[in-house]
């Protein structure tokens, strides 16, 4: 009995001095008005270890860049509102940006965005414009300005102060995607700056696949064995000389013997001139059996006949759907009526193969000079014979050029 008096004893003195403590923290925090900073070194390194405790790892240097936001956080001025040069206090409502993760009190980057946002639009005619964030120039939509105040991770508005979280954080877990895009989520508390690289351990092979699969962090996942890459290039002859790597293989820089792409040339090409293509007609046989095809050296099927399926006479007033390929189509006796080269006249001929004639039918037509006009042949050029009348550069004699003659 007198064991279990003693615990709760000490169990009552360990809460007392906890309360005192926090009441120390609280107090200290609305006496200050130029200090951010928590006075103890041992509080500082618990939150911290509180805000790691899921990542399942117990280096701060594998949290990479986000550590240093974490003790920023807890700095006295270590955080500088960029916009009015204040401190940053832990209890101000602040905005952070998505790209430098830099924090800025919300009242004043929603007047920074209200005055960019205005003197855009009085200087490009009143259209929507952009904003930007204060340090590295992000740029963001009007409809992304910040509303409310919100937590590191956006899941809580307005989050209240907690001695014993960092600074306007939720508490809650991040839970963000983590980049580089690996199915996992951020498994920190609710902090600042980007997510660590990915803590958990996965099996994988090096770049190659040569080598047996290798337990590494998921963030750091991708690796090199060292040897020779001996992946078979594009070209399919050689393979890859190239120390184990990322990402595809270059294009390989030997020469060999190679076909074109209708097989009729071979000749000494780069093996990465996979389109080597000669001057010759396909002249391959169609699938009617009866014509060639007409096509430049290619790759792929010729493709049907032209002369199948649906054809049309030369005018293209009567359709023949049945009519063999081995057959031309036969005129229909219409008018031909196909528009002729002027633009203006169509041709009066009867349906007929080949092109229209010129044309030939009389319009008025003015000459170069704009002096005459005269009725002629529209296929033809009216010029006149005017001479030129201005003098010439000696001052003394006329052109006496004809106007239409070309200099």
């Amino acid at each position: 009995m007198s064991h279990a008096n003693n615990a709760k004893q000490r169990f009552e003195e360990i809460a007392k001095t906890n309360k005192e403590n926090i009441r120390r923290i609280l107090s200290n925090e609305e006496n200050q008005s130029n200090s951010d900073s928590f006075d103890d070194g041992n509080l500082i390194e618990e939150i911290l270890n509180k805000t790691k405790s899921s990542f399942n790892t117990g280096s701060s240097d594998d949290l990479g860049r986000t550590y240093q936001y974490l003790v920023d956080s807890l700095s006295t001025g270590a955080n500088i509102c960029l916009i009015c040069i204040d401190v940053i206090q832990k209890k101000d409502a602040i905005w952070n940006c998505s790209c430098c993760y830099s924090p800025f009190h919300i009242v004043c980057i929603q007047q920074w965005i209200k005055d960019g946002i205005y003197q855009s639009s009085a200087t490009n005619n009143n259209e929507i414009n952009t904003w930007h964030c204060p340090k590295c120039r992000t740029e963001f939509d009007p409809k992304d300005t910040p509303k409310r105040y919100l937590c590191y991770c956006h899941k809580e508005i307005d989050p209240q102060f907690d001695p014993w979280l960092i600074p306007h954080s939720c508490g809650q877990t991040c839970g963000k995607r983590l980049i580089p895009e690996c199915g996992h989520i951020c498994l920190l508390l609710c902090h600042p700056g980007p997510c660590p690289p990915c803590p958990k351990q996965v099996n994988v092979r090096c770049y190659c696949n040569q080598s047996n699969p290798t337990a590494r962090r998921c963030g750091f996942k991708g690796w090199s064995c060292g040897k020779s890459c001996s992946k078979l290039l594009s070209c399919q002859q050689h393979r890859c000389e190239q120390v184990c790597h990322t990402g595809p293989c270059l294009p390989c820089q030997k020469t060999s013997i190679r076909p074109c792409q209708c097989g009729k040339t071979k000749a000494v090409r780069n093996c990465n001139e996979l389109n080597f293509q000669c001057d010759q007609p396909c002249n391959q046989l169609l699938n009617c059996q009866i014509h060639h095809c007409k096509r430049i050296c290619h790759k792929g099927e010729c493709g049907s006949c032209p002369r199948q399926g649906l054809r049309t006479c030369p005018c293209g007033k009567t359709k023949y759907e049945n009519l063999p390929c081995s057959e031309d189509v036969p005129t229909c006796g219409d008018t031909c009526d196909r528009k002729l080269d002027c633009g203006l006249h169509r041709c009066l001929h009867r349906c007929h193969t080949g092109d229209c004639e010129s044309c030939r039918q009389v319009t008025l037509k003015r000459c170069r000079c704009g002096l005459k006009e005269k009725s002629i042949p529209c296929c033809q050029e009216y010029l006149c014979e005017t001479k030129c009348t201005r003098m010439r550069s000696c001052g003394k004699h006329p052109c006496k050029r004809k106007v239409w003659i070309k200099k």
